[in-house]
């Protein structure tokens, strides 16, 4: 009974961190009160578990964004960020930092030859 209440208060503190490091990120024009209960339900179900600082941090950008674009992050996006490893998630990073904005084509990822040793200097590998 000790360790379900122990176990219980750390998913807690968990979720509270993660919905304070949500604050920062939320625009004035924010609606949290738009997010689908089954989508908030599902969101902290998977995020609970996390108490790594800079992965929670991954988490709360996550809702500050659903609070500021309601419907704007699927499920399956929650599921897949579960089940992302904080060493996934900063080679993701490093990667999506290649990704270069133009204005004809928002978001447009360049990159150059999978075999260039470019990437391998940046510690990404395919």
């Amino acid at each position: 009974m000790a360790r379900m209440v122990r176990e219980e208060g750390i998913k807690q503190e968990n979720i509270e961190a993660i919905t304070a490091g949500a604050i920062p990120h939320l625009s004035a024009d924010a609606k949290p009160e738009a997010i689908p209960s089954d989508w908030l339900a599902h969101f902290f179900e998977k995020s609970r578990i996390v108490s790594d600082g800079e992965m929670q941090m991954l988490w709360s950008k996550i809702l500050a964004g659903e609070a500021n674009t309601p419907n704007s992050f699927r499920k399956k996006t929650v599921e897949l960020v579960s089940t992302i490893e904080k060493s996934d998630a900063s080679l993701f990073t490093k990667l999506c930092s290649f990704v270069w904005m133009f204005v004809i084509r928002p978001e447009t990822a360049i990159f150059y030859s999978k075999t260039t040793d470019f990437y391998f200097k940046q510690e990404i590998s395919f």
